[in-house]
């Protein structure tokens, strides 16, 4: 049992250390339940040892919360395994004992929400933009305040190490101040970590109200002996954290926007039991950021429509680091060893998926294909030797596993979650990649900005990618935004694009692809160009701190930023 998929490695050392697995269950589908609900499935497990899995420093914070859980199970004995591979045996008496913290929690974390609201009508009330000195120094706190407790993988990991990584390069200094690990460990960069006290609040969304007091709580005297020069916050559910600290520092807040979480749960998951609240906290949190750095051009249109102007927005794609995304950082013998450790011949040709497996990664239709190609033209897919490699886990999984049946096995690989530091290897090992995104289900237009499409690009591999939004516009040469400033680009086609959700048009450009790779590699070849020329990080925190110097908000970059 965990809160979120863990990594293929950590499977390993819990198979290795308790003993083979014979069913997961997913701690986070009984969010979507009552309490009633929620445990009359708990009582429908039954088996001899019920392993409670922690994978990373910050799921310390669930194994109160699993406990419980796990203690209505029909499970002969209730085991932890602790992110340092220690296995220790829970009572079921210890477990239920925590009931009484998640009935005090959830009364404290209810006057902390009450506190919050109280907050956020008093800012929204102050005028915009505010009178607060420009930026003298280096040194960022730079805010991460989800309460993110798996395995930290995924898109969100590259932005984040990217950003911070950007600032480096400008010569600040950057202090990430978070429950998950820092993402990078450049020079420069430092780790404060925001532990939760507990998690054990009910609706669970109340607990981010609590640990937004305990962050300011300790962030607060942090300031006072090397002040930071302004705040950098990424968007985080049920939370203001950053505006609010401006205010109380008098430093400039530069907010981080990649879409609405309140608005991504009601229709990617589940609406949150405090929607409305969560939507007030983000008006608050936008209203009163002094500038608004966002990815796409559709955000920038819902962030005009939300009534912020045009001069504290600033629009730039997600980005890649090329150095780390680069082919060329593999050798041949390193990447054969890869193949043979998930059982793919050496000389297959590779076509390779990395992702979440979330609602809009469209992984639910590429297993769809590969499954209809296996029962349609199995000869073409043996003459060219073709292999699928998909490398993630997530909402959609077991969806692709019930699609990919005993039939499709063989012409496919599933690793599971793979550690970042690993998605570059994995991509190196692949022969071209998938990027099959498909449209909002509610008919909104579609307002991402896919990291892999970078990283992909960044690796010189041919691409087949859905032609949906900013993914089209990258694809085809032309640049991500019509709102924002980009160096120029070549205008030259950086893979092939088909219709999204097409799977007659997705199958034609992988035959097109498989059967002129020397035409393919040429459009791998610009998508390298493409990226070192408009789509690194570094170019990214260009534009950042170039609105932020025409605005006030900022006096110069360090020194040594322009070498």
């Amino acid at each position: 049992m965990s809160f979120h998929p863990v990594t293929r490695e950590f499977f390993q050392q819990i198979e290795k250390r308790c003993g083979p697995v014979d069913v997961y269950f997913d701690a986070a589908t009984l969010r979507k339940l009552s309490i009633a609900a929620s445990v009359r499935e708990l009582r429908k497990i039954r088996c001899d040892r019920l392993v409670i899995a922690l994978e990373g420093d910050s799921a310390r914070a669930l194994v109160a919360p699993l406990s419980i859980a796990g203690a209505f199970a029909r499970a002969e004995s209730l085991m932890v395994f602790w992110p340092d591979l220690r296995v220790e045996t829970v009572t079921r008496f210890a477990a239920l004992k925590n009931v009484w913290q998640l009935m005090s929690d959830t009364m404290q974390s209810r006057r902390a929400l009450a506190r919050s609201k109280r907050a956020g009508v008093e800012m929204k009330k102050a005028e915009m933009p505010r009178p607060v000195p420009a930026a003298t120094g280096n040194r960022i706190l730079y805010l991460d305040t989800n309460i993110s407790l798996g395995a930290p993988v995924g898109g969100s990991i590259g932005h984040s190490a990217g950003v911070i990584d950007g600032f480096l390069q400008h010569g600040f200094e950057v202090d990430y101040a978070s429950l998950k690990p820092i993402p990078t460990q450049k020079q420069g960069a430092c780790w404060l970590q925001l532990r939760p006290e507990t998690l054990l609040a009910i609706p669970p969304e109340l607990n981010f109200y609590s640990y937004a007091e305990t962050i300011e709580a300790k962030l607060t005297p942090l300031h006072g002996a090397k002040p930071w020069s302004f705040i950098y916050q990424r968007f985080s559910l049920h939370n203001f954290v950053g505006p609010h600290l401006g205010r109380k520092f008098n430093i400039p807040v530069v907010v981080e926007y990649n879409g609405s979480e309140a608005w991504a749960a009601k229709n990617w998951g589940t609406k949150l039991a405090l929607h409305d609240a969560a939507v007030a906290a983000e008006d608050v949190a936008l209203a009163s950021a002094d500038l608004i750095v966002t990815v796409s051009d559709q955000l920038g249109y819902e962030l005009q429509r939300r009534g912020i102007p045009d001069s504290r927005i600033v629009v730039y794609p997600n980005c890649v680091d090329p150095d780390v995304f680069d082919s060329a950082r593999f050798s041949l013998d390193e990447l054969v060893a890869l193949r043979s450790r998930h059982g793919i011949a050496r000389d297959a040709l590779v076509a390779g998926f990395i992702g979440t497996f979330g609602q809009w990664h469209g992984v639910e239709f590429l297993a769809e294909c590969i499954r209809d190609l296996v029962r349609d033209e199995p000869e073409w897919i043996e003459r060219n030797k073709l292999h699928f490699l998909l490398v993630g886990d997530g909402l959609k999984m077991p969806l692709v596993r019930q699609l990919l049946g005993p039939a499709v096995a063989r012409y496919v690989t599933l690793t599971g979650l793979v550690a970042q530091s690993e998605a570059a290897k994995y991509l190196a090992c692949s022969d071209l990649l998938i990027s099959p995104h498909v449209p909002n289900a509610d008919g909104s237009e579609f307002f991402g900005s896919p990291t892999k499409l970078f990283e992909y690009m960044a690796m010189g591999k041919p691409i087949i990618a859905s032609a949906l939004g900013q993914i089209a516009d990258v694809v085809s040469g032309k640049g991500a935004t019509r709102l924002g400033t980009m160096p120029p680009g070549a205008g030259d086609m950086c893979g092939f694009l088909f219709e999204p959700g097409n799977a007659p048009e997705f199958k034609k450009m992988l035959h097109q692809v498989v059967d002129d790779l020397p035409a393919a590699a040429r459009t791998a070849h610009a998508a390298r160009i493409e990226t070192m020329n408009r789509y690194t990080w570094r170019r990214h925190v260009d534009a950042i701190t170039d609105r932020m110097m025409a605005n006030g908000l900022l006096t110069r970059r360090p020194k040594g930023s322009d070498t």
